[in-house]
């Protein structure tokens, strides 16, 4: 069954384009990377649960969550969840140094901090501690790829 919905009425947010795929395309491959082959269907289904966990944290409206992720799924289904909940992504570049991740992180004023413990073959361990270290802003930070 397709929506009524019509482009053309309204605007979209990205998240709301990502609801409406779901329900206009659910089977057809809407991401891929290495490790994931994502539906439009399944997208949408695991933004929603991503935005009810970034809620249930406390993220609202307005804030702003920093993003230490690499080009995958997993940043993907986060950036459009941050999106569903209306606050501000600050993605931060893999390829920073300390310096320049701290210095983003700092003039933003960012309160959450999503990451990964490694993207290709460099691991953030270091830099992710200094910025929960000298950062007061950041309130709480999640490790995305955590087992």
């Amino acid at each position: 069954m397709r929506s009524s919905l019509r482009l053309e009425s309204q605007p979209l947010s990205l998240a709301e384009f990502c609801f409406f795929n779901a329900v206009e395309f659910p089977d057809r491959l809407a991401a891929t990377d290495e490790n994931n082959r994502l539906t439009h269907a399944s997208l949408a289904q695991r933004v929603r649960a991503t935005a009810h966990f970034l809620i249930e944290q406390g993220v609202r409206p307005g804030d702003c969550v920093a993003a230490l992720v690499g080009p995958s799924c997993d940043g993907l289904v986060l950036f459009l969840a941050v999106n569903a909940v209306r606050a501000k992504w600050l993605g931060l570049n893999t390829k920073y140094k300390f310096r320049e991740m701290q210095y983003v992180v700092d003039d933003s004023g960012a309160q959450f901090l999503f990451f990964v413990s490694r993207c290709r073959e460099r691991t953030y361990h270091e830099e992710v501690q200094g910025l929960l270290q000298h950062c007061v802003t950041i309130r709480r930070s999640y490790c995305i790829d955590a087992d």
